[in-house]
């Protein structure tokens, strides 16, 4: 889509980014339980103060998505997403054991969601196209990530960019792919 535009999560985005994240939660095949990403409520904390990254992606046009804006003059967020070092989050949310033994070069890719009227129309390609050029340049060889198995177009988005599985787990299927 030629009317996005991709960049760096700023402070006065926060509000946005709950809802677009709790939009697709809830329309989603997940459980959907509102405390599920508290930490989305401290982005600057949890992916930037660690050495990650989060972004945004904004509808420029104003008649994109006008279900995500509070404000007709303002952007509309319509997908957010972010990655974190692996060993940051082995701390802290300790993922199975099983990971790549690389936990410097691997990054994990957090929070993707897109707002669910924009699904299928290449919103989430463009975030997640950012997100791994993002962590190559941060010096990242290698993202995981996981989701929901129950989650079917989730799993086939990720499958068909590339992200093989590497375990399913609990319900959540795991994915790897190396950043070329």
């Amino acid at each position: 889509m030629d009317d996005l535009v991709v960049r760096r999560f700023e402070a006065s985005d926060t509000d946005a980014v709950w809802r677009v994240h709790d939009r697709a939660l809830r329309a989603s095949a997940m459980a959907y339980d509102p405390e599920y990403n508290r930490y989305l409520r401290h982005v600057e904390r949890e992916f930037f103060e660690t050495g990650g990254w989060f972004t945004v992606v904004e509808a420029a046009d104003p008649g994109t998505a006008a279900t995500t804006r509070d404000h007709a003059a303002e952007p509309a967020i319509v997908a957010i997403g972010g990655f974190q070092p692996l060993a940051y989050v082995r701390e802290e949310s300790d993922p199975p054991s099983w990971l790549p033994a690389a936990v410097d070069e691997t990054c994990r890719i957090r929070s993707v969601a897109v707002a669910p009227d924009l699904q299928g129309v290449g919103v989430g390609t463009a975030l997640l196209d950012r997100l791994e050029r993002r962590a190559a340049e941060r010096g990242f060889g290698d993202t995981i990530l996981h989701t929901e198995a129950s989650m079917e177009q989730a799993c086939r988005f990720y499958e068909h960019r590339g992200y093989a599985t590497l375990a399913e787990t609990d319900g959540e299927r795991w994915y790897g792919k190396r950043l070329d």
